[in-house]
């Protein structure tokens, strides 16, 4: 599970004195939820891919097979995952929360729903892993589109 903390967002959100209070609580929500919600959909297009069947995947020599040593497809983006039943992307949840003193957004697997999600993240005896989450968030391209979200619900709570 990987968290988009409002504490890591501060510095968008510009010097307000005391995010204690009712107001700098509600700005850090509406950055974080803002963020929280792009890389929601973001994961949500990585966890969709259609572009090769079972049985390309197969002809291809199982690209995810941990005897390769490393992903053999969608190499600037290993962490990528091709939709089968569309149990995984309907398992995908995202939901502000509140740990602590911070606002913050979660997003994550339910896996009642897609028991393999945890498998898929973590890799196998013979898959490899492809933790999409963090693999997503680690983009600079999303951690832009987050930041750029943020910063745009900090200027609209102002």
């Amino acid at each position: 599970m990987i968290r988009v903390d409002a504490a890591s967002l501060q510095r968008v959100v510009g010097n307000i004195a005391d995010f204690r209070t009712r107001r700098g609580r509600k700005l850090l929500q509406a950055a974080a939820d803002a963020a929280g919600q792009v890389a929601y959909a973001e994961v949500a297009a990585n966890i969709r891919l259609t572009d090769y069947s079972l049985s390309d995947l197969r002809n291809m020599d199982h690209p995810y097979a941990r005897r390769h040593g490393r992903v053999r497809i969608h190499s600037s983006r290993p962490y990528v995952v091709h939709t089968r039943t569309g149990r995984l992307a309907a398992s995908l949840r995202g939901q502000s929360t509140t740990s602590g003193r911070w606002p913050g957004f979660r997003v994550g697997f339910d896996t009642s729903i897609a028991p393999h999600a945890e498998a898929v993240v973590r890799g196998t005896f013979r898959m490899l892993p492809r933790d999409v989450i963090a693999g997503t968030l680690g983009d600079k391209r999303v951690r832009k589109m987050m930041m750029e979200a943020a910063a745009d619900a900090a200027r609209a709570e102002l």
